[in-house]
């Protein structure tokens, strides 16, 4: 391919040089720009062409395994309580004192903008509006891509969708999303949203249709995406660089293709028929991290967050951005490292870092983490997963601050991210058969349950053993090994 773009470019120099010399004929450049210009599209349409053939024979049916567990048993329905000491009875925590607690940068003062700056001028064709999560995105697309697939969902179907598709000039629409992934920082996951969203938009009423459109979009924006059928409906399959839980999948040579939901719905699939080969060159694997928050429309909001501590009350004023937890709604689950390792939005990291400085500043670290700690733990109200979503949902900070309910692990992403803002402690995830804690490193000695990781000790601290201080696990857990989580 590299070899072509070079040829084309050279000889097209040579040609600019050449119509300068007498006895060269316009018409005869244009003639061999021409054939030059063919020689291009059949070298792309011979790849479109195989791969059209192989699609209408190499089709099989596979059985799916099971989503993965993160879990090996039932997380706790009801927490364990540790009994209040009186705070005259309560000694201090000795070790090094927090001088200052630096404050983040304010949020942009700024008007939410509801609509997104179009993307550079392309060749025109149908226009298309697009509500992305409260921000209208523009685009105009070829009327070619549109096709609905008619009759039978089979691998006659299929392959003559991406023929057709194939034919059509679907560059300058997959130009126009890498524009939006750009401007709106979305990760993997946000491009992926958005092709499929359009998808919807040009295949109204054809749930088929948007899944197979995004199927060739991510394909020809060199994604490693398949696609499966069973009674007449298709489901993409996608590999990730990191594990998905609760999502069937199958195994190719080694490597997990994921049947990916665009709603958050478990899917019951026991077989699809799919082939096993990849488009050409389309050898990109999904990455779920999130080192940006999506640059969506700005949907603020208040709470308080109240709690006890020590005899004393407090309640502390935060904001989040409504938006960015709509956009994770139905975020695959993945591995627990993504969430510990999230970005979040700068409202809630200003307020939750100016509610608590005051509380933390001139406080030792074992007390200043006790205080987060017990913020946490009592400031939400518990329930797994399964009865507050039907299924299981990690949850990023923001989500936490949301949402009515939170459970383990959404209270380890949220203390371990206030522990090294504020503290700039070394936090870890702790990871039971069915529960999530967490570990922090002081400078100093803590007495109390710990952990020896990399020859370091970390002191336990669980954000839902309600009213437990630091160096305090839960009962059933006093005596069980956990796996170490670290942050991506």
């Amino acid at each position: 391919m590299k070899k072509v773009v070079v040829m084309l470019v050279f000889t097209s120099l040579v040609i600019v040089c050449m119509t300068g010399l007498p006895g060269f004929a316009e018409s005869e450049y244009e003639k061999w720009q021409r054939e030059e210009l063919n020689s291009f599209s059949e070298f792309r349409d011979k790849r479109d062409k195989e791969f059209t053939s192989y699609l209408k024979k190499q089709w099989h049916e596979f059985r799916l395994f099971k989503g993965d567990k993160f879990y090996d048993k039932p997380k706790p329905s009801r927490l364990p309580v540790a009994k209040k000491r009186p705070p005259e009875k309560t000694p201090p925590i000795k070790g090094k004192i927090i001088k200052k607690v630096s404050l983040p940068l304010p949020p942009k003062k700024i008007k939410p903008r509801r609509t997104a700056q179009a993307p550079p001028a392309v060749k025109k064709g149908k226009p298309l509006k697009l509500d992305f999560y409260g921000l209208s995105l523009g685009f105009s697309y070829d009327p070619g891509i549109k096709i609905r697939p008619g009759g039978k969902i089979d691998k006659n179907s299929i392959s003559s969708f991406w023929e057709v598709l194939s034919k059509s000039d679907y560059e300058g629409l997959i130009k126009q999303v890498k524009y939006y992934k750009k401007e709106l920082k979305l990760n993997d996951w946000g491009y992926h949203l958005l092709v499929y969203k359009v998808g919807e938009r040009i295949y109204k009423r054809s749930q088929n249709g948007a899944v197979m459109f995004t199927w060739f979009i991510l394909s020809k924006s060199g994604y490693e995406a398949r696609i499966g059928y069973n009674n007449d409906s298709v489901h993409l399959l996608l590999p990730s660089t990191q594990a998905l839980f609760s999502v069937p999948y199958l195994t190719f040579s080694g490597k997990k293709f994921y049947a990916v939901s665009f709603d958050g719905r478990r899917k019951k699939l026991g077989s699809l028929y799919t082939y096993k080969g990849s488009y050409p060159d389309a050898r990109r694997v999904m990455n779920y991290e999130i080192k940006n928050v999506p640059e969506i429309t700005k949907v603020v909001m208040n709470r308080r967050l109240k709690f006890d501590y020590r005899g004393k009350g407090f309640s502390i004023p935060v904001r989040y951005d409504k938006g960015v937890v709509d956009y994770f709604k139905y975020y695959p689950q993945t591995d627990i490292e993504v969430y510990f390792g999230a970005s979040i939005s700068r409202d809630a990291d200003s307020s939750l870092v100016k509610g608590l400085k005051p509380l933390v500043e001139g406080k030792t670290e074992g007390e200043a983490v006790n205080i987060i700690l017990r913020l946490v733990q009592t400031s939400f109200k518990y329930k797994t997963d399964d009865n507050q979503f039907g299924r299981e949902k990690y949850m990023l900070p923001e989500e936490t601050l949301f949402y009515p309910f939170s459970d383990c692990e959404d209270r380890a992403v949220l203390f371990a991210y206030l522990v090294n803002k504020l503290i700039g402690l070394d936090v870890v995830g702790l990871h039971y058969p069915n529960h999530i804690a967490t570990a922090v490193k002081f400078s100093s000695n803590i007495r109390g349950d710990s952990i020896i990781y990399k020859g370091r000790k970390y002191t336990i601290c669980d954000p839902t053993y309600i009213n437990a201080d630091i160096g305090a696990a839960m009962p059933q857990f006093k005596k069980v090994n956990p796996k170490v989580i670290r942050f991506i």
